[in-house]
């Protein structure tokens, strides 16, 4: 980490995070496991306005190998019955997560990137602008000199000894 001051701000170059296969793994499995506890993430439910449409849609996601969840509340009219949605249904949403977790960390990774190179820069301009200015002025101060030495020599003359 290397920082410098420039117009009064400072620009610090910070060595990014690599990518880490247990650092993402980390994450997926805490992303994993913050889905799972959000309420009711495993329960869909089918709603119907007449009973039998109801029991019609009940039983054809009983068929599909859904099951209901007697364990949450049921409301009749319009009729709304609770369902655990299968596993590989849940399965197919925490894959979602973790790719998304990962893009995320990607992301993450790159913009440290980007920031790095883009404050490696800066620096080096900034350093090599004061290289410049520094020769520069010492070319200035030397021309100066020469020129102060010229004039004494041409006019130094004039002056009583």
């Amino acid at each position: 980490m290397s920082k410098t001051i420039i117009d009064g701000q400072e620009i610090t170059v910070k060595m990014p995070a690599t990518f880490d296969p247990k650092e993402l793994k980390a994450r997926q499995d805490q992303a994993v496991t913050d889905y799972l506890n959000l309420p009711n993430i495993t329960i869909f439910t089918i709603k119907a306005e007449i009973l039998f449409q109801a029991l019609d849609l009940l039983e054809q996601k009983l068929q599909e190998g859904y099951q209901r969840a007697r364990e949450t509340n049921h409301q009749s009219h319009p009729f709304v019955i609770p369902m655990f949605k299968k596993p590989e249904e849940v399965e197919a949403e925490l894959n979602t997560v973790r790719q998304q977790v990962e893009a995320d960390y990607r992301s993450e990774i790159a913009a440290q990137v980007d920031e790095a190179k883009q404050n490696l820069i800066i620096q080096r301009k900034a350093a090599i602008q004061r290289q410049e200015d520094e020769k520069k002025r010492k070319a200035d101060e030397k021309l100066h000199r020469e020129l102060e030495k010229e004039a004494a020599d041409l006019f130094d003359s004039y002056l009583p000894k």
